[in-house]
């Protein structure tokens, strides 16, 4: 059970992180089509 919690609260964290970013991109206005590819490759992962 402690595994897979660890598992988990790994994958939240980086998930978040790669969320960070997303929102980073979009509040420097970044090109669109940079974002959507972002985007696409997070929820492939």
């Amino acid at each position: 059970m402690r595994a897979d919690k660890s598992k988990t609260t790994r994958s939240i964290k980086i998930a978040g992180g790669q969320l960070d970013s997303i929102l980073r991109m979009i509040e420097e206005d970044r090109y669109r089509v940079e974002i959507s590819n972002q985007l696409l490759g997070k929820l492939i992962i």
